[in-house]
């Protein structure tokens, strides 16, 4: 299988919440917004909202959790990939990924 083509996906929260933490959280967020929308055949892109502005590892894990049960989290990491136009939002990522996995 090879992810080349990309397609978007905009996540949306209350306007109140600047902050993502917590596994359950990330879970929730997959069902409710990503779950329907995703295709395994493609790299799809989760935008996280500009006014975001911290993410804690915790909801990283979360929203990844079920991909990584049914397809190992290798494929996970492909099929889905977390982007934000906010560099210390990214770095937060791609930390929380490489020290703590998914």
């Amino acid at each position: 299988m090879n992810c080349m083509a990309k397609q978007q996906i905009q996540l949306q929260f209350e306007k109140i919440i600047t902050n993502l933490a917590g596994n359950r959280f990330g879970r929730d967020t997959y069902i409710a917004q990503v779950k329907g929308k995703i295709d395994i055949e493609e790299k799809n892109i989760i935008e996280i909202p500009e006014i975001i502005e911290d993410v804690a590892s915790s909801f990283v894990q979360g929203i990844y959790r079920e991909l990584s049960e049914q397809y190992g989290k290798e494929r996970a990491l492909e099929i889905m990939e977390l982007h934000s136009v906010r560099p210390e939002v990214m770095e937060k990522i791609e930390y929380a990924i490489r020290v703590y996995g998914i």
